[in-house]
């Protein structure tokens, strides 16, 4: 059941009261979960320790699914390749009792917010270096999770990179390299439009009804498990093909995971190949320590609105690798005005007509589904407390992996505070 803040929306969902109550109810909760935790213990688990596709999103059962989704989902690999792992050089500092002011009022350390935030796994890298790496509750450096709308940025990252390389003409209308969609919200948005999220749509995200539009996209994907009986679209495509429009385009931010699945579709059609080829391109040259992979729909199309999965340390290393300007041990993986253009942002005004986002991330906008303080730093951020966070004045990276019990939540805020806290104390 959600807190009872929860329904609260826009700006006061970070206001002082709900800031506090959202600590008091996480040390709670948490407390909770480790002490009575036994999901998938047992041969079969009892039931009610049963994680299956259908349930894993409902917390505590998150706590186990987001490290462990290959169990329970379809999955396309994305191959590590066969260069040697580039280990992360280590020069420990222990940020655990670093101080920031929170939304509500008083100090809290780092090592209380990772708590408070359900986080799993957390590293902090500086000039390369990590300085600062630590696990919670069972959470490996080996084992995979699952990084959500994060997949968002690195799709949005090969995009700017085939535009700066003149295989994709962002002035264009979408329709001009997917006619499938004539007719739907997307027919008459141009891709730059689309990459910014700047597009006029029915849909808005809303993660907690199994019904509503969200809902839909996660059974088509891949990510949910379809309701029995139902006859929601299976797949993608036939998803986006559903979509209509709603007001108009390039006025205003509005965050819709389904302008990532067109940005996807686009890239595929312009390069020839699909995303999770894509990304193996680039990320079987990071010398990673592992694998990771998608979630794939019916259709065996990569989920990109969400259902990248890797490591903590793999992620940190494709993070070194953007903030490098797309740089790697000698070879250019990506276009170093690719990743310029990010840090260059989008349209302030844009962004700060939808009160949720700014009031959660003030003085921000958002270009190439990136979270941009422009010139400064860029954020990638996945629903239940997912980050990639790149500071490039400072040289610090960090990457935070969780299973927050709720999409969203109001500690989400300080989160953002601590990132900036962090990469100052470091510069």
């Amino acid at each position: 059941m959600l807190p009872d803040w929860w329904s609260v929306k826009g700006i006061s969902m970070y206001d002082k009261k709900s800031v506090n109550e959202a600590y008091l109810d996480a040390k709670k909760s948490r407390d909770l979960y480790v002490e009575q935790n036994k999901l998938m213990v047992g041969c079969p688990p009892a039931e009610k320790n049963l994680v299956t596709h259908r349930n894993y999103m409902v917390a505590p059962n998150n706590r186990w699914g987001f490290k462990r989704l290959e169990q329970l989902t379809r999955s396309i690999t994305v191959g590590r390749g066969d260069v040697p792992v580039r280990p992360l050089i280590s020069a420990p500092q222990d940020l655990s009792g670093v101080l920031f002011k929170s939304k509500c009022g008083r100090e809290v350390s780092v090592q209380e917010h990772l708590k408070s935030t359900y986080t799993d796994g957390f590293i902090v890298l500086k000039d390369a270096k990590s300085v600062y790496e630590c696990y919670f509750d069972g959470y490996q450096p080996n084992d995979r999770h699952i990084m959500f709308s994060v997949t968002k940025s690195l799709v949005g990252l090969i995009a700017e990179d085939l535009i700066t390389k003149d295989i994709i003409d962002e002035n264009l209308l979408v329709i001009k390299y997917i006619p499938e969609l004539i007719g739907s919200a997307f027919g008459d948005a141009t891709v730059r439009q689309v990459l910014n999220m700047t597009v006029g749509i029915d849909c808005y995200e809303e993660y907690d009804d199994p019904t509503g539009i969200t809902a839909q996209f996660g059974y088509a994907s891949g990510l949910w498990q379809q309701p029995e009986g139902s006859d929601y679209p299976d797949n993608i495509c036939d998803y986006l093909k559903k979509l209509r429009k709603h007001g108009s385009h390039g006025m205003r931010f509005e965050y819709v995971t389904a302008c990532t699945e067109v940005v996807a579709w686009i890239v595929e059609r312009a390069a020839g190949q699909s995303i999770s080829k894509l990304v193996e391109v680039v990320w079987s040259q990071l010398g990673c320590e592992r694998d990771a992979y998608f979630v794939n729909d019916a259709h065996g199309r990569a989920c990109s609105g969400g259902g990248f999965n890797a490591t903590l340390r793999d992620m940190a290393r494709f993070a070194i690798m953007v903030s490098q300007r797309g740089e790697w041990e000698g070879r250019q993986l990506f276009s170093p005005s690719a990743v310029d253009r990010l840090f260059e942002g989008g349209d302030p005004e844009h962004y700060a007509l939808n009160e949720s986002y700014s009031s959660w991330t003030p003085g921000a906008s958002y270009k190439s589904h990136w979270y941009v303080y422009s010139g400064q730093s860029i954020m990638a951020v996945g629903i239940h407390g997912q980050i990639v966070y790149i500071h490039r004045p400072s040289g610090v990276v960090i990457v935070k992996q969780s299973s927050s019990p709720t999409a969203e939540s109001p500690l989400y805020s300080d989160t953002v505070v601590m990132l900036k806290v962090l990469a100052e104390n470091l510069s």
